[in-house]
């Protein structure tokens, strides 16, 4: 699950000119964190479902 939404989030990002700093700021965490989701090293569901609204919403 994590390459996937790693994925998305990177196509997501470079398209709107932002940064995963930015995203992990948007979100309310910190970058490491978002680097742990993303990574699939840890797997928050309220995380997850804040990153895929943001995914959504792009």
């Amino acid at each position: 699950m994590g390459t996937t939404l790693k994925k998305e989030v990177r196509i997501v990002l470079a398209t709107k000119g932002k940064t995963q700093s930015w995203l992990a700021q948007h979100l309310g965490i910190n970058e490491a964190q978002l680097s742990r989701i993303l990574n699939g090293r840890d797997e928050p569901q309220k995380q997850i479902e804040k990153i895929r609204k943001f995914l959504k919403e792009g």
